[in-house]
């Protein structure tokens, strides 16, 4: 019961609740355009969820990375589907099975690189979404007449 707790709690705070929402939210687009792209691997969904969590979140710069990371890494799972089609290619293609071992570790090695660069890419789409959302705030607001 306590780990529900946890994740209750986790889930009621906005630093946590928001990034894993766009995160999710974008691994169907991440999947569709790679679908679609054919061997490319597409990263504007995680961006675009990065910029509007850092946008949501521009009124804490430091809050604001930290809520795009995170979104980059829930979207970063989307790999998770590719990988595990290569993972059960590893059998036919190993010849001993320390080699299928080395290519499995390999293969999360790999994985955890990408999720990592995903995770980096959502930092990158906050800071973008935190600048855009401060450029539009300084637009909207009243011209201060002296």
């Amino acid at each position: 019961m306590d780990r529900l707790e946890t994740i209750g709690s986790i889930l009621a705070e906005e630093a946590w609740r928001y990034p894993i929402i766009a995160g999710l939210a974008s691994i169907p687009f991440t999947l569709a355009l790679q679908t679609l792209a054919a061997d490319n691997y597409i990263l504007a969904p995680v961006l675009v969820a990065g910029s509007f969590v850092g946008y949501l979140f521009r009124s804490r710069p430091p809050e604001s990375r930290r809520v795009g990371w995170r979104t980059g890494l829930v979207g970063g799972l989307a790999l998770s589907w590719g990988l595990a089609g290569f993972s059960t290619r590893v059998p036919e293609t190993a010849r001993t099975a320390s080699t299928g071992a080395f290519m499995l570790v390999g293969l999360a090695a790999v994985g955890v690189v990408y999720i990592v660069l995903y995770g980096a890419l959502g930092a990158l789409g906050s800071i973008a979404g935190a600048w855009m959302g401060n450029r539009i705030d300084r637009l909207r607001a009243p011209a201060s007449s002296n």
